[in-house]
């Protein structure tokens, strides 16, 4: 009958990874013959946090001319939290969160970036709300296969999982040869890599490698946790497999920030499985004031003060510099995601600021 009203925004049109998009809204009078309101009169937060939302929000082009004006009065100023890096942040939220008394919520873009977080909050027995997540992280093949090598370096006879990433380091090594070596370490119970160095078709370059192999496996059993990371990264090639594939990096430092509370590659093998399954657990554990959540899942929600986690290039915003009209739209959904953060805050808002940049900038 012509009856159709629908209430929504725009500039917080976050869902495009579900076909969500902004104009849909955009387009409501010419595909319905509608007319629209605004609604414009902003009654959670306090006047620094609405004034300095409408200020970024504006650099968005697809969007309606709309301004959004507080109705509350005037509160804290939106405050900076200088840090050298990412771990420091981490920290600093966890020695916040032992002294909690009121509703503060921690939001992230994934939910990669509250693991460091979550590792330190169960370490020192701080409570928590956390919705249930997913386990994609300890299932991304960068941990899947840096957890194979280290099962390499302590059974070096173990063909099942030489099998699987001879190619993913160094370089040289053909399925031929691997086969051969795997097949010769079963008939003599010897190292896989040294059968390998006596198959008579192995080029120089696999030869190198097999021979790196033999001597970096062994020290990653004595090295700490971070170290062991690195020499795999780095000193066995992963980084170059991972780059050629197109591997989420980011896996890679999170698995770093975690290995600081690690002193060895074992240990950390093992606050993996206890953190995938505290994550995977029906309930996460539920207590005290501090509440940690993505920010698609805050959508809707408001909180008295919140903390916005990693606001970095290429975590959030994902896409720094968009090079055509889809990276363009990426950008400015990256834009709406970061409105939606700050303006589920009702009195404080804190945002990190690294002030430190090491060659991988997210460090």
């Amino acid at each position: 009958g012509g009856n159709l009203f629908m209430v929504g925004d725009e500039d917080q049109s976050i869902y495009g990874f579900r076909a969500a998009y902004p104009q849909a809204l955009l387009d409501f009078e010419r595909t319905y013959g509608g007319r629209v309101l605004y609604l414009e009169r902003n009654y959670r937060s306090t006047r620094q946090i609405v004034e300095a939302a409408d200020r970024f929000i504006q650099k968005n082009q697809q969007r309606r001319p709309k301004h959004m004006t507080a109705v509350r009065g005037a509160g804290p100023d939106i405050e900076t939290i200088s840090v050298y890096n990412r771990q420091e942040q981490y920290a600093l939220l966890a020695r916040m969160g032992a002294r909690c008394q009121e509703e503060t919520a921690i939001l992230y873009r994934d939910n990669d970036s509250a693991l460091p977080l979550i590792d330190l909050l169960d370490r020192g027995g701080i409570p928590y709300r956390c919705r249930r997540m997913d386990d994609a992280f300890f299932t991304h093949r960068i941990v899947a296969d840096i957890r194979d090598i280290i099962a390499l370096a302590h059974d070096q006879t173990d063909a099942e999982t030489f099998l699987r990433i001879y190619y993913k380091v160094g370089g040289g090594i053909s399925k031929k040869a691997a086969e051969y070596a795997c097949q010769k370490s079963r008939a003599t119970g010897g190292s896989i890599l040294r059968e390998l160095l006596g198959f008579p078709q192995l080029s120089q370059y696999g030869r190198d490698s097999a021979a790196a192999l033999l001597t970096m496996l062994p020290m990653l059993l004595q090295d700490n946790a971070a170290q062991g990371l690195s020499r795999i990264w780095d000193g066995l090639r992963y980084r170059d497999y991972a780059e050629r594939q197109k591997l989420d990096g980011g896996k890679y430092e999170i698995l770093c920030l975690l290995a600081r509370q690690e002193t060895g590659l074992e240990g950390l093998c093992r606050r993996l499985d206890e953190l995938q399954a505290l994550v995977s657990a029906p309930s996460l554990p539920c207590g005290g004031g501090l509440i940690l959540s993505t920010v698609h899942s805050s959508k809707g929600l408001e909180y008295d003060t919140v903390y916005l986690l990693d606001v970095l290039d290429g975590i959030l915003p994902a896409v720094t510099e968009p090079k055509d009209a889809g990276q363009q739209d990426q950008y400015q959904e990256e834009r709406r995601l970061f409105y939606v953060a700050v303006t589920r805050a009702r009195n404080r808002l804190y945002l990190f600021c690294l002030l430190y940049t090491s060659p991988s900038p997210r460090d």
